[in-house]
């Protein structure tokens, strides 16, 4: 971890810099597992948290299948009736049978190995502000629920998935498959719905001004007086682009979002 700080003043202006950055790391030296078919599949010796699943390699398309609407025999046999436009997983140890021996490593925890933050702040005269950058990097997230199976016990279907869904106009540009409600397989735990949740975000940012005019203060009998606007979760720079990465709707569809917050305040001291 590293922490740096400088302060200085130039005449009426002050100002302060407070930056850090943390980076950490964990292995799994031992967990009683059950040894696994393939080597790739082993948790130990990897993060606490590291996502398994399967590595998607793309998505079906009609000529992966032959005249009976069956998988080509010369393609890996998936398990269950496939359609153009499934997710297409790859075939990891070469039985030409796609099951749970070829689930691996795909992703990185939730928890980051990278933790930053940038606090800023000065003052002029009466006027003073600050602000707080933080960011994380070298974390994913997995989209679930709602956020991966269309219209998910009744709920409404997301714009993005809609936009970026398989059709046989879009195979060659397509990020999700087909929509189907029927389809299981397309919600299994794969690359194609674990997602970079690194972000850079202006958390905190704080604009005031002291009165200190003697007039204004005798007036109301204070002895200082400030006037502040402070917003809270203003700015999030972040690839996911679907919701605040920072939370965890993923794993509940009612958790609470994370929301801006903006005020205005007056502070008195008598």
């Amino acid at each position: 971890e590293v922490d740096l700080k400088w302060n200085d003043r130039i005449k009426d202006f002050s100002y302060y810099i407070n930056t850090n950055i943390s980076y950490s790391k964990n292995k799994i030296i031992y967990q009683d597992e059950v040894e696994p078919n393939e080597p790739y599949m082993w948790r130990t010796g990897h993060e606490v948290g590291a996502r398994f699943g399967y590595l998607a390699q793309g998505f079906y398309n009609e000529a992966d299948f032959d005249a009976d609407g069956n998988v080509r025999a010369d393609l890996p046999q998936p398990q269950g009736k496939k359609y153009p436009g499934d997710i297409k997983f790859a075939d990891l140890n070469g039985d030409n049978i796609i099951d749970n021996d070829d689930q691996t490593k795909i992703g990185n925890p939730k928890r980051p190995a990278y933790t930053f933050g940038l606090n800023l702040g000065g003052g002029y005269k009466s006027f003073f502000a600050s602000m707080n950058w933080t960011g994380v990097a070298q974390c994913d997230i997995e989209m679930a629920n709602a956020y991966k199976r269309p219209f998910y016990e009744g709920q409404v279907l997301y714009q993005y998935m809609a936009d970026g869904r398989w059709t046989p106009e879009t195979a060659a540009t397509a990020i999700y498959p087909r929509l189907s409600i029927a389809s299981s397989t397309n919600q299994e735990t794969s690359s194609v719905w674990l997602k970079d949740a690194s972000y850079v975000k202006l958390k905190n940012l704080t604009i005031g001004y002291n009165i200190t005019q003697q007039k204004i203060l005798k007036a109301i009998g204070a002895s200082k007086l400030t006037v502040q606007f402070t917003g809270y979760n203003l700015l999030t720079f972040d690839k996911l682009k679907v919701f605040d990465p920072e939370g965890e709707l993923t794993r509940d569809t009612n958790t609470y979002p994370i929301m801006k917050i903006f005020s205005l305040g007056v502070n008195v001291t008598f």
